[in-house]
């Protein structure tokens, strides 16, 4: 977009990004977020992708994850002033979108989140072709609150999309029993943390 009233102040967007020029097109400065000293980012106001949910942690108050479309999550440790991508042991193939997280509200540093490269469901507009098995992801646990993070697929199909994860806290917490849901493949179980998981669909539809 270029000012009607100068032509030298434009404004451009990218995948997920805004930039500015005051001098016509000779420099460009992005407008979206602000760099901090330690390495975290703080946003101007101007975000330009949507978030599935707010996830706090039980046992550090300041302490705050965001799940994203196309940029996978971000975590705050001082109440949401500044942000820092920590996706450490996701693999490659899932760092899309991270769907759900789901903190251990008995176990301090435990959390679970959910993963798939198709971003955006359940919006009418990733259904255009109804193909959903190119598509990776899985869930992922982390030990440290989210800072590094381990795949546990083990039982679940590797063309998955996982969308939500529910834990069971009538559960014991060596042995957690979880349930996730895969889009277009139903439901899944562990009963022992996570390690291993179980298709659970007899009696849902088609």
């Amino acid at each position: 977009g270029v000012a009607p009233s100068n032509p030298d102040i434009c404004y451009a967007t990218d995948f997920g990004r805004a930039y500015r020029t005051l001098d016509g097109g000779l420099t460009w400065k992005q407008v979206c977020s602000h760099n901090q000293a330690d390495g975290s980012v703080s946003s101007s106001g101007l975000d330009l992708t949507c978030c599935y949910g707010v996830s706090f942690d039980p046992f550090e108050k300041d302490h705050l994850i965001v799940s994203y479309i196309d940029i996978g999550l971000f975590h705050s440790y001082d109440g949401g002033e500044t942000w820092h991508h920590l996706v450490e042991g996701i693999p490659g193939n899932w760092v899309n979108t991270c769907y759900c997280l789901a903190f251990d509200p008995d176990v301090k540093g435990r959390v679970w989140s959910t993963w798939g490269n198709k971003h955006s469901l359940p919006r009418a507009s990733q259904f255009y072709d109804g193909d959903f098995e190119r598509f990776t992801g899985g869930v992922a646990v982390s030990d440290d609150g989210g800072r590094t993070w381990h795949k546990n697929n083990t039982g679940l199909p590797e063309k998955s999309i996982c969308t939500w994860l529910q834990i069971d806290l009538n559960s014991p917490e060596e042995a957690r029993t979880l349930y996730v849901s895969i889009f277009d493949k139903g439901v899944y179980k562990s009963i022992d943390g996570d390690r291993n998981w179980t298709e659970v669909n007899t009696g849902l539809g088609e």
